[in-house]
Parts: structure tokens; sequence; C-alpha cells
């Protein structure tokens, strides 16, 4: 099933299964259900990040879910226009912020691969399927689809370079959100031949990536996944959402440690 008109905060209240759940499963059942049950309010980087991506992908709704504004809110004016954002249920963002914002937007626009990635397509569109295997439904936030199968990927970072970005897409899991994304597309019978990064740097001079996985990368994300999918499965079954082993484990040192512990022996 495809919506694309569903707002992010009717997506998150879905009770499918969606990806960060999974990368916290993998941790342990008991973290992933943690977070699930204790949800933690937006951080700022959380809520600039949503800023981001809707100026360059849904420029036409920024001005109903952000308001740019330098408030005091120690002044009557301020706490006034707090209250008035609020209550329209829009978040602030402060004028540098903005000028942030636009000009990362900008570097996109102006990078001949990323700005043709970010257009003529449809975003945003909420995505839900049934694994075959354990029955559960699961879903995806795509941020991008293009006609021509290709599905890029919207990221803000410190560092964009190739080197630096190929660390942060395994450290944060983003193979598993390229499997996930390509395999909940196909099951709804929309093409999705390649998923793209498009990596932007948050500070000048607002350095643009853009990076494919390739086939082997993203199939080690869909073993990840479809393990925490098995792992759920059992979960659900059990009635138990365990943490750790509860087992007396030995502890082996990790295979770094034999690498600096040769190095400092032959320091003169």
């Amino acid at each position: 099933m495809v919506i694309e008109k569903l707002t992010m905060a009717e997506y998150q209240a879905h009770p499918a299964i969606s990806r960060s759940y999974l990368v916290d499963l993998l941790k342990s059942p008991a973290h992933a259900q943690s977070r699930k049950e204790n949800k933690e309010p937006a951080t700022r980087a959380i809520i600039l990040g949503s800023a981001f991506h809707t100026i360059v992908l849904e420029p036409m709704l920024f001005e109903d879910e952000f308001l740019v504004a330098d408030i005091d809110r120690r002044t009557k004016e301020g706490k006034a226009t707090e209250a008035a954002a609020n209550a329209r249920g829009v978040e602030i963002i402060k004028t540098d912020e903005m000028i942030q914002i636009s000009k990362m937007n900008m570097a996109i626009k102006g990078h001949k691969s990323a700005g043709a990635l970010l257009s003529g397509g449809i975003a945003e569109q909420s995505v839900f399927w049934i694994d075959e295997e354990t029955g559960i439904e699961c879903k995806i936030r795509p941020d991008y689809c293009l006609p021509s199968g290709i599905i890029p990927d919207l990221k803000s970072c410190l560092d964009a370079s190739p080197e630096e970005f190929a660390k942060t897409i395994f450290n944060m899991d983003y193979h598993i959100q390229a499997a996930m994304y390509v395999d909940g597309l196909k099951a709804n019978n929309i093409d999705a031949k390649v998923f793209v990064f498009v990596a932007v740097e948050k500070e000048p001079p607002f350095a643009v990536g853009v990076y494919v996985l390739d086939n082997d990368y993203i199939e080690i994300g869909r073993q990840q996944y479809k393990k925490a999918l098995q792992i759920l499965a059992q979960c659900i079954k059990d009635n138990k959402y365990p943490a750790y082993s509860e087992d007396i484990v030995e502890l082996k040192p990790p295979r770094w440690a034999f690498t600096k512990r040769d190095n400092e022996e032959f320091v003169v």
C-alpha cells in the first residue's frame, strides 16, 4: 500500500515496523521496545533536518510547517510569537538557521547530479508491505522516487567526502535503509532500480556528494533487516523482548586491540 498524502505524524503513529526499530532490535529487543515506548522529544538537529528536507523536497509546504523568526522568550512579543507557532503546530527556525538551510539547498540545486536527481519525482510517499517470511507489516518513507526507478535519499552531514561518508553509511546503518526501501517499493510493484545518497555538508562550502551502493552492500543490509524481522517474529511468538544474554559470557579482545598492542611494543 502506498499513501502519498500521509503526514509524518500519521506515518510515525502507524504500527507497522520501521527501519529505525529494526536497527534498535539488532542491539536487543529490549532496547527496541524501550525506545518505542519512551519517545524522546525531537532534538534541534532533527528539527533542522526536517526543515532542510522540506525546503528541498516539498518547498510548497515549508510555511505550513515552519516559521522563520528570531524570538526572545523573555519578552511579551517573543512569548506571543512562540504561543502562536505552537497553536499552529509549526516549528520556529532562526534566521541564521534558515540561511544555512538555504545555502545547503542552493548547493544541491547547483550540483549537476544532485539537482537532476531531486526533480521530476514524488516526495515523501508512505509505503507499507507485509514481509512474506514473517508476516510482519513494515513501513518506509522514501525521500524521493523518480519514474526511472532511481530512489534518491537526502542526507545532511559534517563530511560528504567519499571516504568519510562511506563510514557514515555503515555507522548509521544506511545500507539497511537502502535494502528496505528497495524491497518495500518492489513489494508495491514500484520500479526501484537504484538507491542513491545525496549528501550535503552543513558548513561552508556546503559540498555535495552523490553515492550509489553496490548490490553486495545492499544485500548485507537486506540480510540484517531480515535477521531483525526473524528476531521480532520470535519475540512476538514468545511474548518476550529480552536484552542481553542471561548467561555468563566470555569476552575476547577486538582485532584492533592486537594491532595497537603490537604497534606499541615497537615504539622506541
